[in-house]
């Protein structure tokens, strides 16, 4: 195994390579593929990422040193190793070392170069955004919300009418759900004001393909439910004998951690009513059987796992709380494993151009000529790994 330290930890012009199993290093100009990199969470395989998805600590920046640097107004390039005595360098690149290599022994690996790696990839290729100026600019001029007008503003276009490249953030939130960093702010922009983005082909089309019912259909797969229908509210209506809107309700409600009573309230059940029913949709996604396994896991090691592994702090003992964060994690690894097989699908296609997502959708830049791939984007997200339900899509 090797492990890179970046150059920008040591201010050095070049990065110094360490083999793991020959135990030795030197300087090198470009970064192997298969190298763990240290002190660059914008590598794919970044150790510094890997600690964040794992909720390790871990740092190769020499701390005590830093801070006097920083004092002076130094941050960067600090070429640390002429600034220290010889031995307390090596010593200083031998425990980033043994830091970085323990990080990468302890953790998950499997969910993170699986799971996390091809997720950050795809991420890492969508691109610009083809701006309409002129509606852009009408929004901006009636909107008087500071938080929307601010949202407005990251997405005026910066070259050939573009916007920025969007960059999203899987290791923020306490479930992984993306949030943006740079970029157009589309998970906090208004719906209504998506039409700013247009496609960058005379008569092509900006098409939205959006996971449907995708956490219901996650938590009744979970379950042990089979021949999941297209639509999952339904199959739960006609074995509990309510219609689809009471049916959704009561599942959605359960697991977003909605008592017996308060869905009595929103359903117009009768009380015996309501009680047959979360006792139904509570056996089908196995609400119980989960909860006890994520009760156990929390005492064991002070975190739970999604159904991938990816390893999550709820940051409380709550039932519905650890319910809720392990589907909800869950359905950012199947959404984004969807895409990134759509995109798999065109990726030699120059017509064809995923651009953004937000949540359960993907927005897609499609050439006029080549409409007809919508089906085949759908049905190469239908099948994601390790269910056998599959995950149907529509498209806008």
């Amino acid at each position: 195994m090797q492990f890179i330290i970046h150059k920008a930890i040591f201010g050095s012009p070049q990065h110094y390579l360490w083999d793991a199993n020959s135990r030795k290093g030197n300087f090198v100009q470009d970064i192997p593929a298969s190298a763990w990199v240290i002190g660059d969470s914008t590598a794919l395989k970044s150790v510094d990422l890997l600690a964040l998805v794992e909720h390790k600590e871990f740092s190769a920046k020499h701390e005590v040193q830093a801070r006097i640097f920083e004092r002076l107004g130094v941050y960067d390039n600090i070429p640390w190793h002429k600034v220290m005595p010889k031995n307390q360098f090596k010593s200083y690149i031998k425990s980033v070392l043994d830091g970085a290599q323990l990080i990468v022994k302890d953790s998950n690996r499997i969910y993170y170069e699986k799971i996390f790696i091809s997720s950050r990839g795809f991420l890492d290729r969508l691109g610009g955004i083809k701006i309409d100026k002129q509606k852009l600019q009408g929004y901006l001029e009636t909107e008087s919300n500071p938080s929307l007008r601010s949202a407005l503003m990251t997405c005026r276009p910066v070259e050939n009418g573009f916007s920025r490249e969007i960059r999203y953030d899987l290791t923020s939130s306490k479930t992984g759900r993306l949030t943006v960093t740079d970029g157009p702010r589309v998970l906090t922009l208004k719906k209504n004001y998506r039409d700013i983005f247009t496609s960058e082909w005379e008569g092509g089309s900006l098409v939205a393909i959006d996971y449907k019912s995708l956490e219901a259909r996650i938590a009744l797969a979970i379950g042990g439910q089979d021949a999941i229908p297209l639509d999952p509210y339904l199959q739960i209506a006609k074995h509990s004998s309510v219609d689809r809107k009471t049916a959704k309700i009561a599942t959605l409600s359960i697991m977003f951690g909605s008592g017996t009573k308060r869905i009595q309230e929103a359903t117009q059940l009768t009380q015996i009513e309501a009680t047959m029913l979360v006792a139904y949709i509570k056996d089908a996604i196995g609400y119980t059987r989960i909860v006890e396994q994520l009760k156990k896991e929390l005492a064991d090691t002070g975190f739970i796992t999604n159904y991938y592994g990816r390893k999550l702090d709820p940051g409380t003992t709550a039932e519905h709380v650890l319910y809720n964060n392990y589907i909800q994690s869950t359905g950012v690894d199947v959404a984004l494993l969807g895409f990134s097989q759509m995109e798999a699908a065109v990726q030699d296609n120059e017509f064809v151009k995923p651009k953004f997502i937000v949540h359960d959708c993907l927005y897609i830049d499609i050439h006029p000529e080549y409409n007809s791939i919508i089906k085949e984007l759908q049905s190469a997200g239908l099948s994601i790994p390790s269910f056998t339900t599959p995950f149907y899509s529509s498209d806008q």
